[in-house]
C-alpha cells in the first residue's frame, strides 16, 4: 500500500481543526460586537482567557478547538511514524480514518447538542482506535 494513504486522514483532521478555529473566531467576534467591544482591535476581554460573561456557544467552540490538540497529537505522531517507516497497511488506513470520524462526531456533538454521553462514547471509541494505531506503529518499529 502507498505510505501516503495514512497522511490523508491526518490532513483531513488538520483541516477540521482549522474549520473549528474559524468557528471560534466567528463566535468570538460576534460576542464582542454584541457587547460593544471592538472586534478589530480590542481583544482585551480574551487576554487572560474568556471573560465571565462569555456565552456557552463561544466557550464550547474554544474548548472543542483545544480538544483537537490533545489526544490528536498522538494520532499525528502515529500517522507520521507509519509513513516514515513505510508500515502503512489497509488496517492502518482504516484505523486512521475511523479515528478521524470519531473526532468529527465528537466535535459535532460538542458544538451542537453537547450531550455528554454521546461525546464520551465517541471519545472512548476514538481512544481505543488510537491505541490500536499506536500499537501497530510500536510493533512496526520494534520489528524494524
Amino acid at each position: 500500500m502507498n505510505s501516503t494513504a495514512v497522511l490523508y486522514p491526518a490532513i483531513a483532521l488538520a483541516w477540521w481543526s482549522i474549520a473549528v478555529l474559524a468557528l471560534v473566531s466567528i463566535r468570538r467576534i460576534g460576542f464582542m460586537r454584541d457587547h460593544d467591544r471592538n472586534a478589530a482591535g480590542e481583544m482585551e476581554p480574551f487576554g487572560l482567557g474568556e471573560p465571565g460573561d462569555t456565552p456557552a456557544a463561544v466557550s464550547l467552540a474554544n474548548r472543542n478547538y483545544v480538544n483537537l490538540f490533545e489526544s490528536p497529537v498522538l494520532f499525528y505522531f502515529g500517522c507520521t511514524v507509519h509513513y516514515l517507516i513505510d508500515s502503512v497497511t489497509g488496517v492502518t488506513v482504516w484505523l486512521a480514518w475511523t479515528y478521524v470520524a470519531t473526532r468529527l462526531a465528537h466535535s459535532l456533538v460538542h458544538l451542537t447538542c453537547n450531550r455528554v454521553p454521546y461525546r464520551t462514547a465517541f471519545f472512548a471509541i476514538g481512544a481505543v482506535v488510537l491505541c490500536a494505531l499506536l500499537g501497530q506503529a510500536t510493533l512496526s518499529i520494534l520489528a524494524a
